[in-house]
């Protein structure tokens, strides 16, 4: 058989495999929702089978965003090390994503000064984390979040059990460089 040939056949491999996997990933997402959405309108809700079509559901999101990921490093690799207009442009659109025009004071006042907005900023997240810190509207939204299961006494144990040295250095070691140790 001709290298030409060999080389014919195995486009045509690559094409059907790439048919097969990524274009049907958006598929592949609408799946699992749309069969979570129809088991909660099952009752009794089967609470294992939403949370394995839930695992699923994480898969195919996980398999979406390393999809992307990869086709984003290719891209950069052909023309991002380069001076090239695909390098600014990305540059540009990474800055204009990633500004803060302003942030509106507890004053009402719209502050655009970078040493404003860094005082609004850090005041929020100092009140936020402090002990004292109260929304009066929290009590208001929690009241009106419907509660669709309770925990049980086993899961509360789990939740409320002392979180150990060695968990947390495992959990740690064990993510990625741009990673989250959870699925949110």
């Amino acid at each position: 058989m001709l290298l030409w040939e060999r080389l014919k056949r195995l486009r045509h491999l690559l094409y059907d495999w790439s048919r097969a996997g990524t274009t049907n990933s958006l598929r592949n997402i609408k799946t699992p929702q749309a069969e979570i959405e129809r088991v909660k309108l099952i009752h009794p809700i089967d609470w294992n089978e939403v949370r394995n079509l839930e695992i699923e559901l994480n898969r195919q999101w996980e398999a979406e965003e390393i999809y992307w990921q990869q086709k984003s490093r290719v891209r950069w690799l052909k023309k991002g090390d380069q001076n090239s207009s695909y390098f600014h442009t990305v540059t540009r659109a990474r800055r204009k994503r990633n500004f803060v025009a302003g942030l509106r004071s507890d004053t009402g006042d719209w502050v655009t000064e970078e040493p404003g907005k860094a005082a609004i900023a850090m005041d929020f997240y100092q009140s936020l984390f402090t002990s004292e810190y109260q929304n009066p509207n929290m009590a208001e939204r929690v009241d009106n979040i419907p509660i669709l299961h309770s925990i049980t006494p086993v899961m509360n144990a789990a939740l409320t059990a002392e979180v150990l040295p060695s968990e947390v250095r495992k959990t740690v070691f064990s993510m990625g460089s741009k990673q989250a140790s959870g699925s949110d």
